[in-house]
């Protein structure tokens, strides 16, 4: 889900403390002036109902982010507002569709944030993993010892 209200302060972890993939974001948004927070709705499941959580249960780190609401020209108020009419009157509703009034620039910060993870982990040796807390951990290590099958 991308955020189509602007640019934001803060990029939202949903499911925060999940996966190592976590702690690329900490730079990138730094470089933008931005900052990480907590899931702010939790008890409505997202993280379980979203598309990437296939990959998750089969063991494969996956992270979910996305901006935040605090605005940074209108402040948090606003994005509340704006997230909250969104939700209420074209969520998987009929007119869940494009705008073109929709200020895109807050998606192209959050897509550069979400690009430079991918970079990051393409331009290194590095495999992420879950934390050792996480449910999904068991299976990507199982996954990492195990030889490929063609």
């Amino acid at each position: 889900a991308m955020a189509v209200l602007g640019r934001t302060r803060a990029f939202e972890g949903v499911g925060e403390g999940s996966s190592e993939m976590e702690a690329l974001l900490t730079p990138l948004l730094t470089a933008q002036g931005r900052t990480a927070f907590a899931e702010v709705e939790v008890q409505n499941g997202y993280y379980f109902r979203s598309d990437h959580f296939n990959f998750a249960k089969a063991g494969v780190p996956a992270l979910y982010a996305k901006g935040g609401l605090d605005h940074i020209e209108k402040g948090a108020d606003y994005g509340k507002a704006q997230a909250e009419r969104y939700t209420t009157q074209d969520y998987h509703k009929p007119s869940d569709e494009f705008d073109p009034a929709w200020d895109l620039s807050g998606v192209i910060e959050d897509l550069a944030v979400l690009y430079g993870v991918g970079e990051t982990l393409a331009n290194s040796e590095q495999w992420p993993n879950w934390y050792a807390s996480s449910a999904f951990r068991s299976k990507r290590d199982a996954m990492m010892v195990a030889p490929a099958t063609p």
